[in-house]
C-alpha cells in the first residue's frame, strides 16, 4: 500500500513538471509571436501614414489643376462667362489661397506641411473652403480677375 502511495505522489509530481513546462512553452511561443507582430505592426501604420500622404498629394494636384484649367477657360473666354465644376477636397487641407495668378493649398500632416501650387493667366479672387467633402465651385469672369467661390 505505501508503495502505490508513493507511485501515485510521484507521478502527481511527473504531472506537475509537465503542467509547468507546457506553461513555459507556451509563454515562450507567445513571446516569438509578439516579437514578430509588432515590428510589423509599427511598419504597417507607417505606411499608411505615407499613403495617405501620398493620395493627399495627388487628391489636391488634381483639384489644383482643375480649378486653374477651368479659371483660364473663363478667363479667355471674357466676361460674363462662367463654370461649374466638382472636385474632391480631402483631409488635412489646411487653407486655400488665392493670390495675383497663384491658387495654394496648404496641406499639413504630423511630421509636415507643404503647399501645392498652380499658376493661371488670370488674376484669381474669392474664397474657398478648405473643409473635407466633395465642393461645387462656381468660376465667374469678371472685367479684370476671375472670381472663384464655393456655391451655395
Amino acid at each position: 500500500m505505501v508503495g502505490k502511495i508513493k507511485k501515485l505522489v510521484a507521478f502527481k509530481l511527473f504531472i506537475k513538471n509537465k503542467r509547468g513546462q507546457a506553461a513555459m512553452e507556451y509563454l515562450f511561443i507567445v513571446g516569438i509571436a509578439a516579437l514578430i507582430v509588432l515590428p510589423l505592426t509599427i511598419l504597417f501604420f507607417s505606411e499608411i501614414s505615407d499613403l495617405t500622404e501620398s493620395m493627399t498629394r495627388t487628391q489636391i494636384d488634381k483639384a489644383s489643376s482643375t480649378l486653374a484649367q477651368a479659371a483660364n477657360e473663363v478667363y479667355y473666354l471674357g466676361e460674363p462667362s462662367q463654370k461649374t465644376i466638382k472636385f474632391y477636397m480631402p483631409n488635412h487641407i489646411e487653407s486655400v489661397d488665392m493670390a495675383g495668378n497663384n491658387l495654394t493649398f496648404v496641406i499639413a500632416f504630423d511630421e509636415s506641411s507643404f503647399s501645392v501650387r498652380k499658376y493661371s493667366q488670370a488674376n484669381l479672387t474669392g474664397n474657398l473652403s478648405a473643409s473635407q467633402g466633395t465642393h461645387t465651385v462656381q468660376i465667374i469672369a469678371r472685367a479684370n480677375d476671375v472670381l472663384i467661390r464655393d456655391k451655395p
